[in-house]
């Protein structure tokens, strides 16, 4: 996990100074607690959850809180040597019970658990909660200024400057935001999960989330999450927006950069009568020719998309097609017929520009683009994508920007992720 949340932040951008583990610190914040325990401010309990709860809503202590300093000591010592079953006994703070803030009301510090941690296995059995770890951590670490989500909540502050002052550990400045929601889209780690546990998505970068690894899968740009940032700032309250402000942002980002090709989703072959062969040359950004072009070899059989084809059977009158680039057509009652190549001839009375692909061009890929929905499209594209390397973003003429995620050269096909329009 802290590997993960590293690759996210330095994807953003932001290069950290140092990185603590907390369990590598466990020594440490087990001195603190004992300083607390020697205090007479902390005491083991081996009271019941219900019991717990129950009492800290009535507003009365338990009597695990009278025991003496040297018996708490000497629990403690067990506690740490592993002598306890997970829910036996816990460290707590000896708060105010009678505080409206419950938080404050007698919390546990430390638990035991025996599951195997990811980085120290089955070392340590004693782990702090997020109150001690924090407040200690940021207290020695020289944090000046905390910046964290809202929905921890404020009665939180209370308990860790408590914590700190008891410690005579410095405070720091809390600055406290609302939580960022796509509208439509999962954000909650706990639904996501879920979700995961259904089999519904597969993993934290599905396409289908908004995690950052996701989003970083789809193309979304480093500089589209700081102008996010930026626009939406850094309200206390929940801010809400919609899919296409993320899609606006990164579109201005990668339209300059990204190389224009043609891929024909559910591909039909089509033929244009009379339509001559010929080489057709298109450029591969249109705003930068010293980026070249690519060339095709057409004659009269195309692949078009099945949706424009079907959108083309209810055109009425004699109005213009035009095939992208390359020439012009009529429909007839016999069919598909030539009319000319200039463009010009198209603004005057056309009608629609549809894109293509050469049906004779042997060389043509399959490709495959996992949809935001899960859903694949599947369809063919032009010889040139062959070039392209695994992560790089191109824009399909009249589909969208799509990330390659995988090349397949001995097949010939092609996995893309689809970005946004």
């Amino acid at each position: 996990m802290a590997s993960a949340l590293l690759e996210d932040i330095k994807y953003l951008g932001i290069q950290p100074v140092k990185v603590v583990s907390i369990s590598s610190d466990l020594p440490m914040l087990y001195e603190q607690a004992e300083k607390l325990i020697r205090q007479g401010n902390a005491f083991v309990c081996f009271c019941s959850q219900e019991k717990m709860r129950e009492l800290r809503h009535e507003g009365f202590g338990c009597s695990c809180r009278n025991d003496d300093t040297k018996r708490n000591l000497d629990e403690w010592k067990k506690v740490l040597g592993k002598n306890y079953k997970e829910g036996e006994a816990v460290l707590r703070l000896k708060g105010d019970m009678s505080s409206p803030n419950h938080v404050m009301r007698d919390p546990v510090l430390f638990r035991v658990t025996y599951k195997e941690h990811y980085l120290q296995g089955a070392k340590y059995c004693v782990w702090p909660l997020y109150d001690f770890a924090n407040s200690v951590e940021d207290g020695t670490m020289g944090i000046t200024h905390v910046m964290r989500s809202s929905e921890f909540g404020t009665m939180r502050i209370e308990l860790q400057d408590r914590i700190k002052d008891l410690l005579k550990l410095p405070r720091q400045t809390i600055i406290q935001y609302g939580r960022f929601n796509v509208r439509g889209a999962v954000t909650q780690g706990r639904e996501i999960r879920k979700l995961m546990e259904t089999g519904a998505i597969k993993s934290w970068d599905d396409p289908q989330l908004v995690t950052i690894k996701a989003l970083r899968r789809r193309g979304i740009q480093p500089e589209t999450f700081w102008e996010l940032a930026i626009e939406v700032g850094l309200s206390p309250t929940e801010t809400n927006f919609d899919w296409q402000m993320i899609s606006a942002f990164n579109r201005k980002v990668l339209d300059p950069k990204c190389s224009r090709y043609f891929y024909v989703e559910n591909p039909q072959k089509a033929t244009v009568k009379g339509a001559p062969q010929r080489k057709v040359e298109l450029k591969l950004h249109p705003d930068a020719p010293e980026r070249g072009s690519r060339q095709f070899f057409v004659s009269d059989a195309f692949y078009l998309s099945k949706k424009d084809l079907d959108a083309i059977s209810k055109l009425k009158g004699a109005s213009l097609v035009r095939l992208m680039d390359c020439l012009n057509f009529k429909k007839s009652d016999s069919g598909f017929v030539f009319d000319s190549v200039e463009y010009e001839r198209y603004r005057m009375s056309g009608s629609t520009i549809i894109h293509w692909l050469p049906a004779d061009d042997k060389s043509l890929l399959s490709v495959k683009v996992l949809m935001p929905d899960g859903s694949t499209s599947k369809g063919l594209a032009e010889s040139a994508t062959a070039g392209l390397k695994a992560g790089e973003i191109v824009q399909f003429a009249r589909f969208g920007f799509c990330r390659l995620e995988s090349k397949n050269e001995h097949a010939k096909e092609l996995s893309f992720i689809y970005c946004h329009n």
